[in-house]
């Protein structure tokens, strides 16, 4: 990996809109989180979430 500098940190406090699922069927997964800080400071940062269901008997996600 290179080294590419030193970065200061930026801390912000805000209101996060989330929401909580549970699937009676399918009880067991994993979920995947991708980030998008933005292309500029100040941007949006953008959090993706894709779960995946593990409904096969050797723990493999659905096709």
């Amino acid at each position: 990996m290179e080294h590419v500098g030193k970065f200061s940190s930026v801390k912000e406090q805000g209101t996060a809109i989330w929401i909580g699922v549970r699937d009676a069927e399918h009880p067991c997964g994993f979920a995947e989180f991708s980030v998008d800080p933005g292309r500029h400071p100040g941007d949006m940062t953008r959090i993706y979430v894709t779960y995946y269901n593990i409904i096969t008997p050797t723990g493999e996600p659905p096709e």
